[in-house]
């Protein structure tokens, strides 16, 4: 909860600015460079209106290369040799058919969605949280997600500047850049700037 609410405040305070979002085409798929040649980001927007979408999809895999039956222990090796140690929660049903050799798959998927609304709402902050485990029988897995939502109002728009100040619920103000194809003349002071947050992550083993 902390880590994505960390990673949430980190979009919002990008440079780009929860208004302007990145300066780029209208919808652009590229690697995701800061994680590996498996991660993938992908920007949109519709010209001229403020906000947008980018979600973020990273996969990792690994082999189980050993596992203690008594204390839930599993260690995992990436391709690399690398190796890490986790003690599998009860949320990971099915543990007894893990065995050595078994791939795991882990897939995490992150997506912030930014857009205006005309409702005049108060400023809010809602977090949700789901999990589901694999059914009994199938290969041991689980899947786990979040959702935060910001909702700040508008409390001014500088037409000069191209920047708009922001109201969060813990009364912070903040002032944000608009990226330069928005326009402007379709808000107001009072609109309400949704920011949302949602991440999945997913862990499948399967046999070699």
């Amino acid at each position: 909860m902390n880590c994505l609410n960390r990673r949430m405040l980190a979009a919002l305070l990008c440079s780009a600015g929860a208004l302007g979002l990145a300066s780029c085409s209208e919808k652009k798929t590229e690697p995701d460079s800061s994680a590996s040649s498996q991660g993938t980001r992908t920007v949109a927007f519709a010209q001229g209106e403020a906000g947008g979408t980018v979600e973020e999809t990273f996969t990792a895999s690994a082999r189980v290369s050993d596992i203690e039956k008594s204390s839930r222990k599993i260690t995992l090796t990436a391709s690399d040799g690398s190796k890490s140690s986790f003690t599998a929660g009860p949320q990971i049903r099915n543990f007894d058919q893990l065995k050595v050799g078994d791939k795991v798959n882990a897939t995490f998927t992150e997506r912030l969605v930014v857009f205006v609304r005309s409702d005049g709402a108060d400023p809010s902050i809602t977090h949700a949280s789901a999990l589901a485990t694999a059914p009994k029988g199938a290969k041991p897995g689980a899947m786990a997600a979040e959702m935060y939502e910001l909702v700040a109002s508008v409390k001014s728009i500088d037409t000069a500047r191209r920047t708009a100040t922001l109201q969060f619920s813990d009364g912070q103000a903040r002032v944000v850049q608009v990226r330069p194809d928005v326009d402007l003349s379709r808000y107001k002071v009072g609109d309400s700037v949704v920011i949302r947050v949602t991440a999945a992550l997913s862990v499948l083993a399967e046999s070699p």
